[in-house]
């Protein structure tokens, strides 16, 4: 008759053949169970297991215990953290370095809140029906952000130049030449004129007879034409 060999663990069924219980018993460091009655060595596997499982219980019961040296509640930074917890619970904990209120930077958070508040207040009384003239709207505070712009900067005049040049129709896309900028040599001249020269071909009646032409003529005469 063939046994399982299975390893002994708590809540198992023991078995009934002598051969498997001395096999489980000598697993378990039962000395000598071949000389010991089988109801005997049952009741001892019993114990064995029983003894297995309250040493398996203590061990998890210790694992489950918080690594590390115990708190103390009593010290001063345990009470610095309740008392945070206690203050962020009651919403009074707020971050970063509390904020000077006589600072010029607070000061002109507090006037452009102001502005705001009075801005949004007239934008309600307009929708709510309310008449107010032209002269007495408030600008958008939220419009116009940035520094304010020094008309007399380089770069402002620059641009009104800029602009002038636009609608008079004056500025023209791109780099200037060097011909306009009177830096032509003698070779960029040369080439130039080349360009200037332009080939008129004229074709006779016979097509055997092909007469070409060439005459050197002034490129403004050539574009009037």
């Amino acid at each position: 008759m063939s046994t399982t060999n299975t390893t002994p663990h708590i809540g198992m069924e023991l078995p009934t053949d002598f051969k498997a219980l001395k096999e489980l018993a000598t697993t378990l460091g039962i000395e000598k169970p071949h000389q010991i009655k089988k109801d005997v060595l049952i009741t001892m596997i019993s114990d064995k297991l029983a003894e297995a499982k309250i040493e398996n219980q203590t061990t998890t019961t210790v694992s489950q215990e918080k690594p590390g040296r115990p708190v103390n509640p009593n010290s001063a930074r345990q009470k610095r953290i309740a008392e945070l917890e206690a203050r962020r619970a009651a919403g009074e904990l707020k971050l970063g370095r509390p904020a000077q209120t006589d600072s010029e930077r607070q000061k002109k958070l507090a006037e452009r809140q102001a502005k705001i508040d009075a801005y949004n207040a007239q934008q309600a009384e307009i929708a709510n029906g309310a008449i107010v003239a032209v002269e007495d709207l408030l600008p958008n505070p939220s419009e116009k952000l940035g520094r304010p712009i020094n008309p007399n900067s380089p770069r402002q005049i620059a641009l009104r130049e800029y602009e002038a040049k636009k609608a008079a129709g004056l500025l023209k896309k791109g780099r200037p030449s060097f011909a306009e900028q009177g830096k032509l040599t003698k070779e960029q001249e040369a080439k130039l004129a080349k360009q200037n020269t332009v080939i008129i071909t004229d074709n006779a009646p016979d097509p055997n007879v092909n007469e070409t032409v060439e005459q050197t003529v002034d490129a403004d005469e050539v574009a009037g034409n």
